[in-house]
């Protein structure tokens, strides 16, 4: 899958500036992640924490094996798994060592008690704390994938990273003759944000999950969380029609014959007025 990105970007979390969207999305999936595992919030005293995060992000881009949907889905099922933050593990993917040149810091400081003292303190004490996780975004965004238009990075990112992996478990490529599917996605990825568990790192790492453990593509479940029973306004819709043999029957099959076009799905992104506008 092929992406071409022109963007103008600025993001901020909690004042430490980013200026690149990828290394901003990931690192806010990862910090969402950990509030809501730990049912704290990152404040301002927590940038060192969020620099070493930014540090990890960055320099895992140069192991052999990167993939950020892995790091990911590997990160997020390590938070998940944690009894406390000491034992969470960042990793780029799940056969990853903790010790690497991109993760060797951050996890030595992730263990040791002294590290990151506001943070550790708060979860152990359970303190709820006035201040949230403040961030923003300020960039010009338009986005298409196979001719369908996003607005929204986050949205585009999200359903980007979910075809992604209907592709690589399925060794298909999404084309042109797929817009339905991908307007499907789309609307499935932009109604989750508004349920009351959404949490785009579990949106992501448990479709994905669900993706994998597939046989075939009518098996698959979309879903925003570990507890959604897929049936829901914001998944139902696409759930049904997965299921269905006579919807999507172009890249059924294509997978069922294992076709491989010559055709490749096509990414574009170009700068427009509308404005993400993400900020709280």
């Amino acid at each position: 899958m092929k992406e071409n990105i022109v963007r103008e970007f600025k993001g901020f979390i909690n004042g430490v500036e980013f200026d690149r969207t990828e290394t901003y999305e990931t690192i806010f999936v990862l910090l969402e992640e950990l509030e809501r595992k730990f049912n704290i919030s990152i404040n301002d005293n927590d940038k060192e924490l969020i620099k070493d995060i930014m540090s990890f992000t960055v320099l895992a881009t140069f192991d052999k094996h990167y993939s950020r949907n892995e790091l990911l889905n590997a990160t997020t099922n390590n938070i998940e798994a944690a009894d406390k933050l000491e034992d969470v593990l960042f990793v780029s993917h799940k056969l990853d060592s903790s010790d690497n040149s991109w993760n060797r810091e951050i996890n030595k400081k992730v263990a040791d008690p002294t590290k990151y003292t506001s943070i550790k303190n708060r979860i152990k004490n359970k303190e709820k704390e006035t201040g949230d996780m403040k961030y923003s975004i300020s960039h010009n965004f338009k986005g298409f994938i196979n001719g369908v238009e996003f607005t929204h990075s986050e949205i585009y990112e999200t359903t980007y990273f979910v075809l992604r992996e209907l592709e690589r478990k399925f060794k298909t490529p999404i084309t042109d003759k797929d817009k339905e599917l991908i307007e499907d996605v789309k609307s499935f990825v932009a109604l989750a944000k508004f349920t009351e568990r959404y949490s785009r790192g579990q949106l992501l790492t448990q479709t994905t999950n669900n993706i994998e453990a597939a046989d075939k593509l009518e098996d698959v479940l979309f879903v925003s969380h570990k507890l959604d029973s897929g049936d829901n306004f914001w998944n139902s819709k696409i759930n049904n029609k997965i299921a269905d043999p006579t919807k999507y029957t172009s890249f059924k099959k294509r997978i069922k014959n294992k076709i491989k076009e010559n055709s490749k799905p096509t990414l574009s992104i170009s700068k427009t007025k509308e404005n993400d506008g993400l900020e709280r």
